[in-house]
């Protein structure tokens, strides 16, 4: 006989391996819809490029949102999803995440130095897309992303499996989304740890939010200050030396915040083993 908090009924508590599947699988068919949507406003003649990009977006995100949220009410998943507190947007905390995402993606630029140019050719379009698609990146995608990938993915799996696990798996959903630009794939997945984490610590989608946004902006401007080249920290630099400083201070920034996060997490892991989810909130 098995109690109340023991692992039987656990192991029927939401999300399984396979309520996650159902809500990538929900993902996939919002992109198939959005893209159809996209196609048939583009074909009429009713909305720009841009306007067409950002409608089957929104589709293609709100299809997943509004299913992962009816399956977590049909399955009686307790853990409450969306958290919004404003006590977590601490300015610190958002300037230090924003300078991890950028320390992270600097560390693996020579990785990303390593794929032929023309994959980022996609990347390059959507600067010429105009107004409608700079709001999709620097706006409507850091809310809309976050909102699915760590309030909802990682929020459930971690209630299921633990912080970790529900970090990882927000994080590969989340690279994988980007599939089809391999290059931003692998940034995004760098990206989307970070974020991960900061989550994580604060429990709250307002700092996730502010950095993927800024992250976003400082992308989307940079691409247009170049006329659409996406030019490399080393390349902006120009001088070797310098940037084996700045090369060297991004590595030491980055393992200073993985550092200072594990621990974080690890305490958060202590309380919550000590406390429950009450302490955790605290």
């Amino acid at each position: 006989m098995t109690s109340a908090g023991s692992e039987g009924p656990r192991r029927e508590a939401f999300p399984t391996w396979r309520d996650v599947l159902a809500m990538l699988g929900m993902l996939v068919l919002g992109t198939l819809a959005g893209g159809v949507v996209a196609g048939l406003l583009l074909h009429t003649g009713s909305a720009s490029q841009g306007l067409a990009m950002f409608v089957g977006y929104v589709v293609q995100f709100s299809s997943a949102i509004l299913f992962s949220l009816w399956l977590k009410v049909v399955r009686g998943g307790g853990r409450p999803l969306l958290r919004f507190s404003l006590r977590g947007g601490s300015p610190v905390i958002v300037l230090w995440g924003v300078i991890l995402t950028f320390a992270a993606s600097v560390v693996i630029e020579p990785l990303l130095e390593l794929f032929p140019e023309e994959q980022f050719a996609p990347l390059q379009q959507l600067v010429g897309m105009g107004g409608w698609m700079m709001l999709t990146s620097v706006v409507v995608a850091p809310v809309m992303e976050e909102i699915f990938f760590r309030g909802i993915v990682q929020e459930s799996v971690a209630g299921r499996h633990g912080p970790v696990a529900g970090i990882l798996t927000a994080s590969v959903i989340f690279a994988a989304a980007h599939y089809t630009v391999p290059p931003q794939a692998l940034n995004a997945f760098c990206v989307a740890l970070v974020l991960g984490c900061v989550y994580a610590r604060t429990r709250s989608l307002v700092p996730v939010i502010l950095i993927h946004a800024v992250n976003n902006a400082i992308a989307w401007f940079t691409m247009v200050l170049e006329d659409g080249r996406i030019e490399t920290t080393r390349a902006m630099i120009g001088d070797e030396s310098v940037y084996r400083i700045v090369y060297a201070v991004a590595v030491a920034v980055l393992a200073a915040g993985c550092v200072q996060m594990f621990f974080s997490l690890r305490r958060r892991k202590r309380a919550g083993g000590a406390s429950g989810d009450n302490k955790l909130n605290a």
